[in-house]
């Protein structure tokens, strides 16, 4: 019994080492075959290998299915691109590994062999970039290497992770390439160069270490906060001109004589409705609402002094909604002259409320209100109703869906990224085309005429600054008018 024992022991031990030492003989002959594989063969595309194609961020990918005994190392020779690069963009590969029937998202073009590609091109091109060319860099969060990370077995299913920040940043930047496709007749020698902040301001100070951002002749960005302030920082440092959409980027770029606010601050939108309003209605009284909230008094303090500017004879009175209340607003009210009621509140109660009581006096007395830009993209407020108080708002931006620009722009857009382009798709192409107008390619506010307006697909733009000391802020804002309960662009002089 001892012996038998002492026997099945060796016989397992001597089955073990076997089986070790076909393992190992099994991998060698596999890496032989793999070598010789890869020596031997050479790697082509086929046009059913690059049949099904994704694009994202304008970035083209293939959506490819791995055949039968290929391996990480002929995938990356046939298309070109490193393994790491094709590890990235499926992170299923570092579980389970490469699998036959696997759909892999395979990019078109390598990012992380740029530069080899890049000196490869200036030594065979004579398009290459040199240092003649200008080079705008687009700073934006698109968070990239985190899309599109669920299961790929499905063919049929490609699930949309994109947070609504994301999908507007990716809008934006496919508004700026398309932009940039319409000039590159005019301008030929500039490069764009888009740059993922990832949501990590940490990495942002890092990367402006980077030789080809600190050479930029021009940034754009939709960058907002800690961000911009950093962006805004180096482009002093550098003097580089910085064009930004982030709304009241003003705040932040406003002592940069070289940042450029592509929408007016909430409080200098209120101060340009308030001088339009001055010219709408001359000879008008105009009531101003107050409230408990402070943010919304200095909004009612920038209308009336943008109206003051414009009318010095004006009578104003100010009245606190949470103190006096309606009848105080009543009592101010003149029968003798038409009446402009500015309410500073995007509180949906309080508007509500204001509009019942003022319906039931309109019979009495001429009154017009003024309200602000949310007004129009809320469910709750009776379109209908706006129409029959004269209710006026004002907006920085407004798309002109009859423009013969805008339609080629839906179409373009429609036919690269299969869906309809928001408000931010609108700006990255309006700000790229800005940006090329205001710089002249060569220098920064050297344009004679600095009272021209720029005409856009989402606004027109008229910058000022105080003598070149503070950043330009557009001055442009749109009056819109209820008819037939849709918000109707009124055509006024900027």
């Amino acid at each position: 019994m001892m012996r038998t024992n002492i026997e099945s022991q060796m016989e397992s031990k001597v089955n073990r080492v076997l089986r070790t030492y076909i393992g190992f003989l099994s991998i060698c002959i596999l890496i032989l075959m793999n070598y010789s594989h890869a020596f031997s063969q050479t790697y082509t595309i086929s046009k059913s290998d690059t049949s099904e194609v994704r694009f994202v961020n304008a970035r083209k990918f293939y959506f490819y299915k791995v055949e039968k005994g290929e391996t990480m190392y002929s995938l990356s020779k046939k298309f070109n691109i490193p393994q790491e690069e094709i590890i990235q963009f499926n992170p299923d590969l570092k579980e389970s590994g490469l699998k036959a029937k696997m759909k892999l998202w395979i990019p078109a073009y390598s990012w992380l062999n740029r530069d080899t590609q890049e000196k490869v091109q200036s030594s065979t091109s004579a398009g290459a970039y040199t240092k003649s060319k200008k080079k705008v860099v687009v700073f934006t969060t698109v968070n990239l290497h985190k899309a599109y990370l669920g299961n790929s077995d499905d063919s049929s299913f490609i699930p949309e992770p994109l947070n609504p920040v994301v999908k507007e940043n990716l809008e934006f930047i496919e508004g700026i390439l398309y932009s940039a496709k319409n000039h590159i007749g005019r301008n030929p020698d500039i490069e764009v160069l888009i740059v993922d902040l990832e949501d990590d301001s940490s990495k942002v100070s890092k990367l402006f270490r980077r030789q080809e951002i600190s050479e930029a002749d021009a940034i754009i960005t939709n960058e907002n906060g800690l961000n911009l302030r950093l962006i805004n920082q180096f482009s002093i440092k550098n003097q580089i001109p910085v064009f930004c959409t982030a709304i009241n980027s003003s705040e932040i770029l406003h002592a940069n004589p070289l940042a450029f606010s592509f929408i007016p601050s909430s409080l200098s939108q209120c101060r340009i409705m308030g001088q339009k309003a001055a010219e709408m209605f001359q000879n008008a009284q105009c009531i101003l609402i107050k409230t408990a909230l402070s943010k919304e008094n200095e909004r009612t303090d920038a209308f009336r002094s943008g109206w003051a500017s414009e009318s010095k004879n004006t009578v104003f009175k100010t009245i606190r909604s949470d103190k006096d209340g309606f009848r105080a607003i009543r009592d101010s009210l003149s029968k003798n002259k038409v009446n402009v009621v500015f309410l500073p509140t995007s509180n949906e109660d309080q508007i509500s409320s204001m509009f019942n009581v003022i319906r039931d006096w309109k019979k009495d007395y001429i009154i017009n209100i003024v309200g602000l830009p949310t007004w129009s993209h809320s469910q709750n407020l009776d379109g209908f109703l706006m129409d029959e108080l004269n209710v006026h708002l004002f907006t920085a931006g407004y798309i002109d869906y009859k423009d013969s620009r805008v339609s080629e722009f839906r179409k373009n857009f429609r036919d690269n990224y299969h869906t309809e382009p928001g408000e931010s798709a609108f700006m990255g192409a309006d700000v790229y085309a800005l940006m090329l107008h205001t710089l002249k390619l060569n220098s920064v506010r050297k344009d004679q005429d600095k009272k021209k307006i720029f005409s856009g697909m989402y606004s027109n733009y008229l910058f000022e600054n105080d003598a070149g000391k503070d950043c330009g802020e557009n001055q442009v804002i749109h009056v819109l008018k209820f008819e037939n309960a849709l918000p109707v662009r009124l055509q006024l002089k900027d």
